[in-house]
């Protein structure tokens, strides 16, 4: 009597072996070809010139600016409605110096709070001149860095530099917070 065998591969001798005869299919022949359209793609669309991908903010700044004199232009006039059509009305204004003995200090102030004491009426001419703005837009926020002297009259009281932050809202740019340092030596005037 013959005896017949049947070789039955079960599933855990059947996927080796069917990797044994595709894989070497799959790396020598079908990665190259897949890897020689992808890759062109892939480097095509990784190294497009950043320009494409950045914002002309030119208008922005010109905005952003107009909003700063606004305000600065209400400061000088002693006029809070000027002052407050570009600021938010949760802004914040902080100031940094130096005490006495040379320690650092930060005295926050609401600015519904800091408006009326730069508008009361006074002998002498309060106003600020700044120049030299750097502006940085990023969405919806605006930051600037301005140098400044404050002036009383015909001499500066201080200077030093502001930083500005600005929100595009839907009535334009607002200032949400105002932070400076004040220097009282070494400034020099600039009347830009």
């Amino acid at each position: 009597m013959k005896r017949i065998y049947r070789i039955v591969l079960m599933p855990s001798t059947v996927l080796p072996a069917v990797l044994l005869v595709i894989m070497p299919v799959v790396l020598l022949v079908i990665m190259p070809a897949v890897l020689l359209v992808i890759m062109p793609v892939v480097l095509l669309v990784t190294s497009a010139p950043a320009t494409a991908q950045t914002t002309d903010h030119s208008t922005d700044h010109d905005d952003i600016m107009a909003a700063i004199d606004t305000f600065f232009e209400g400061f000088a006039a002693g006029d809070s409605t000027m002052m407050y059509s570009v600021v938010d009305r949760e802004s914040r204004l902080v100031i940094t110096a130096d005490d006495k003995d040379g320690n650092p200090t930060m005295t926050p102030l609401r600015m519904q709070d800091f408006i009326p004491i730069i508008i009361r009426p006074r002998e002498e001419k309060i106003r600020e001149t700044y120049w030299a703005p750097e502006i940085r837009v990023e969405e919806n926020l605006a930051a600037v860095w301005l140098k400044y002297n404050l002036w009383i009259g015909d001499r500066i009281d201080h200077c030093g530099n502001d930083h500005l932050q600005l929100f595009r809202s839907t009535d334009g740019w607002k200032i949400i917070a105002i932070a400076d340092t004040q220097l009282r030596d070494g400034c020099t005037a600039h009347y830009e």
